[in-house]
């Protein structure tokens, strides 16, 4: 059989691209942050197969184009085609793969996605590099989201394999792939009508179609569901809101490289697919544009596609455009080999297209090429950074694991001594945040403390003013109240002074006993927090431990409020060893009868003052006492013993249960249970993710 190689040079005999490997006009190439690095090949391979030929055939006119050098057609498609059949290529791409299919929570894998108004040729574009035919149709054709993943293989025939999930897969020749893509699109579990007569929608499921074929680009592309406009009849009124969150879902990922297809006959300037690539990539650092079409362009206006590939008319910084002319919009009887090779006639022979500067920019071939290098290059960067996520991510999962623990025992021995050990870590870590050793966040006693210098301040704040009027009249009312023998000698009565003392205690007895209800409160929120930590996969052990340390919390808690109830009452009798010493002068006595009121008056406002002066002094005593001894009083009986005793009555607890009530604590939570399945999940796809870059690292080393 007659080669497919020659069949193109002779299909166009004055084509001068095919001919000479020269083109008319200058050769501008794409700007070097545009251009993936060159990599050498030495490959001598001959490949059989139309498709490994119009590849290489496309190669050359690319080639030609760029450097204005004579290549020879047979070396530029064995260069060409060692891009493809490179093992480390392969590996590369196929290390992404498993990675993306083990769909790790928090990473994001480097992959092309396709996007692209209703009809634009999204799935023409795609056609022509993988050579198989997709979906095809009017309106939304593409339903669900199509991996699509090339592959080269030594073989001599294309084959292909469609799957899904709950969804059975297929395999087979790619002449079969649009029918079993159908087929799968109609069994998708996101596209299964809930009723008869249910209106067509959009699914996020995905697809994944995988080709192998002779001389195939090593290359993974994510074909999405056109942007419709507008819902037509039979779909359901939503798909064009549907159409637009799953395009945005797929290229907002930084690592995302988004393929822009637009049609030539289309205003760029109100293409949404390019709207939704300029929020997605404000900068045009990761968007490539494809122009479809070109044949259908008005005449005339041909020469706008020059503008456009300068960027004069919507400008993608990096990557800029490429222009494609499939299939579908030549004819469905013509093969796609011979469409790639009537492709490259077009430009080259076009009165327009092929004296544009930008020839390297034309054609499926040079697309694939592109994409090609550009997703290559994008996994290579991204495996260091991946290796690091996965050892992060994988510690992270192994310490939740050990947080919650193996499943429950089943032997009724071990099921004790799992108690024991659950309830000498509640008791412990209650010890530890009763003594301030706790780790992490604010502990019980900082928020203790918290407690009492608020109480202080709180005390203080009620200390006596004699420039206020009612305390100024409440002494003066308790001097009257008991003038009787010791006014006419002038002694002020010692139970004014213990009156008014006893005015303090009460008033700071509220405040007493809220300092002590909030400490209990405060040990309560530990201990609870206790049993959540240490016994969260068990709830009846959990609620029981909770129980515990309320039960010793209110013993401790009445013992408390007792002692500060007997301490207040202590203090309604005044006594301070340095008022019994003090300097303070007393109202000297008169001998002399009291016979002018002004002189009895005299003697009054006297004792009125020094009582209140006498009150002054004590309250700074009093204040002292009172704010050290409570708190004191409630710290001892809540916070430092109480660790120490409900350590002992868990430990009894724990040892004089039956095995049956021990078994009841320690029912598992079916949450725990799920979470812990979960994560052992989590962990073994890390650790295959680990294993795949271990893999390709290893190859590396050998390469």
């Amino acid at each position: 059989e007659r080669s497919f190689w020659g069949a193109v040079l002779q299909a166009s005999p004055k084509n001068p691209c095919l001919t000479s490997g020269r083109l008319p006009g200058r050769a501008l190439q794409p700007p070097e942050a545009a251009r993936p690095p060159t990599r050498p090949q030495n490959s001598k391979q001959r490949h059989n197969g139309m498709a490994l030929l119009v590849a290489a055939a496309a190669l050359a006119t690319v080639h030609a184009a760029t450097t204005r050098v004579a290549v020879n057609p047979t070396t530029a498609a064995s260069e060409f085609l060692g891009l493809g059949t490179r093992p480390r290529v392969r590996a590369l791409l196929d290390a992404n793969e498993k990675l993306r299919r083990l769909q790790l929570q928090g990473f994001d894998f480097p992959r092309i996605v396709v996007i692209g108004d209703q009809s634009a040729g999204k799935s023409s574009v795609l056609e022509a590099i993988s050579g198989v035919q997709l979906l095809r149709g009017t309106g939304v054709v593409t339903r669900a989201p199509i991996e699509l993943r090339l592959s080269n293989s030594q073989e001599t025939t294309c084959k292909a394999s469609v799957e899904a999930d709950g969804v059975p897969g297929w395999e087979g020749p790619c002449e079969s792939v649009g029918e079993a893509l159908n087929a799968t699109m109609r069994a998708l579990p996101g596209l299964k009508p809930s009723q008869r007569g249910a209106r067509r929608g959009i699914t996020e499921d995905i697809v994944h179609l995988r080709v192998t074929a002779p001389g195939a680009p090593e290359l993974t592309l994510v074909d999405l569901p056109g942007l419709a406009r507008v819902a037509t009849e039979g779909q359901r009124p939503d798909v064009p809101e549907l159409t637009r969150r799953l395009s945005k879902t797929f290229i907002e990922p930084s690592q995302s490289i988004v393929l822009v297809v637009c049609a030539c006959n289309a205003d760029l300037a109100t293409a949404e697919a390019l709207r939704l690539a300029a929020e997605a990539d404000p900068d045009g650092e990761r968007t490539v544009g494809v122009l479809t079409k070109p044949d259908l362009m008005d005449p005339g206006t041909e020469s706008s596609v020059q503008d456009i590939l300068r960027g004069k008319v919507v400008k993608l910084e990096r990557h800029g455009y490429f222009v494609v002319r499939n299939r579908g919009q030549l004819s469905r009887n013509v093969t796609q080999g011979q469409a790639l090779t009537d492709e490259a006639q077009y430009f080259s022979t076009h009165s327009i297209f092929g004296k544009l500067a930008q020839r390297g920019r034309f054609g499926a071939p040079a697309l694939a090429q592109y994409l090609a290098e550009v997703l290559q290059d994008a996994i290579a960067r991204d495996v260091p950074e991946a290796r690091r996520l996965v050892d992060s991510k994988e510690r992270d999962v192994i310490a939740k694991l050990q947080a919650l623990g193996d499943a429950a025992d089943v032997d009724p021995s071990k099921k004790r001594a799992r108690l024991v050990r659950v309830a000498t870590d509640f008791a412990q870590m209650v010890q530890e945040a009763c003594s301030g050793r706790s780790d992490g966040e604010r502990g019980l006693t900082a928020d203790v403390l918290a407690l009492y210098r608020g109480f202080d301040a709180d005390v203080r704040s009620r200390a006596p003013s004699r420039n206020a009027s009612s305390y100024s009249a409440r002494v003066r009312e308790a001097v009257a109240e008991t003038r009787g023998r010791e006014a006419f000698y002038g002694f002020p009565s010692a139970q004014v002074f213990a009156g008014l003392v006893a005015d303090l205690v009460d008033d700071v007895r509220a405040p007493a006993e809220r300092v002590v209800s909030d400490v209990r409160a405060r040990v309560l929120v530990a201990g609870r927090a206790a049993a959540a930590v240490s016994a969260r996969r068990f709830p009846a052990l959990r609620k029981k431990l909770e129980e515990l340390v309320g039960d010793v919390a209110s013993e401790k808690y009445e013992a408390a409020k007792d002692s500060v109830a007997l301490f207040l009452d202590a203090q309604r009798h005044p006594f301070a060893q340095d008022l019994l010493v003090s300097e303070e002068p007393t109202p000297r006595p008169s001998f002399r009868p009291q016979s002018r009121p002004t002189s009895s008056n005299d003697a009054f406002e006297g004792q009125v003052d020094f009582v209140a002066r006498q009150i002054d002094r004590y309250f700074g005593i009093f204040a002292t006492r009172v704010s050290d001894v409570i708190p004191m009083s409630a710290d001892y009986a809540l916070v430092q013993n109480l660790g120490r005793d409900l350590a002992l009555r868990v430990a009894d607890a724990a040892h004089s249960l039956s095995d049956e009530a021990v078994s009841q604590l320690l029912t598992e939570d079916p949450d725990v249970a799920r979470q812990r399945s979960e994560l052992r999940d989590e962990l073994s796809r890390l650790l295959a993710a680990r294993e795949t870059l271990d893999d390709y690292a290893a190859g590396e080393v050998v390469a």
